[in-house]
């Protein structure tokens, strides 16, 4: 997976040069329909019509509607275009929190927990809310890390593992005594098919 920051709103808003490109860009459109002449090269253009300084957005209006184009209509066409990326960045937030919220509160995040919320776009947001959340990231890590030095709490986390397992092919077995009957033979640190009965339905509730 490669870490991607995602798209920002605001942060493209406030970028004049990256704003000026995209405008440039449906001008040259325009432009084409109403045959006139828009010969303007995005690499080229601040030192041929801007004296070499990065004209804001409202100077590269006024310079659109001086070449006989609607500026007005071009910045709108932007602006929707922007604001049609913006429901998916919030998608990605929310699915970073609620990864952070799982981190913060579990002793053990499986790979299925993983996949629903971690992606290339989403992980830019989980790492902030890390960042941001230092101090407390850092004593949950040292938590888990003795959490998971315990040998009957690192089995109860493979055991979780085989439940997730068992409700996505539920013939395998007929009943949770039946799971636990089974686990208890695979662990020795597990003793009591109540105990692990009991784990059973806290999952169930969760999910």
């Amino acid at each position: 997976m490669k870490w991607t920051k995602p798209f920002d709103e605001i942060a493209m808003r406030q970028n004049d040069a990256a704003m000026c490109v995209a405008l440039s860009q449906e001008a040259l459109m325009q432009a084409y329909v109403k045959g006139i002449e828009y010969d303007l090269d995005p690499t080229t253009y601040i030192a041929k019509f801007f004296g070499g300084v990065q004209p804001s957005v409202v100077e590269f209006l006024n310079f659109l509607t001086a070449k006989g184009l609607d500026a007005e209509a071009i910045q709108r066409v932007v602006t929707e275009r922007i604001q049609m990326i913006r429901p998916d960045q919030i998608r990605n937030q929310e699915k970073a929190a609620a990864f952070f919220q799982l981190f913060q509160s579990e002793w053990c995040v499986f790979k299925e927990d993983v996949e629903k919320y971690i992606d290339e776009n989403s992980i830019y947001f989980f790492l902030e809310l890390v960042v941001a959340d230092a101090a407390s990231t850092k004593a949950r890590l040292n938590a888990i890390k003795m959490h998971a030095a315990q040998p009957k709490q690192r089995d109860k986390g493979i055991v979780r593992e085989c439940w997730d397992a068992w409700q996505k092919k539920p013939s395998k077995y007929s009943s949770k005594a039946e799971f636990a009957k089974d686990m208890l033979t695979k662990f020795e640190t597990l003793k009591s098919y109540a105990v692990i009965e009991g784990w059973c339905r806290t999952w169930e509730r969760e999910t």
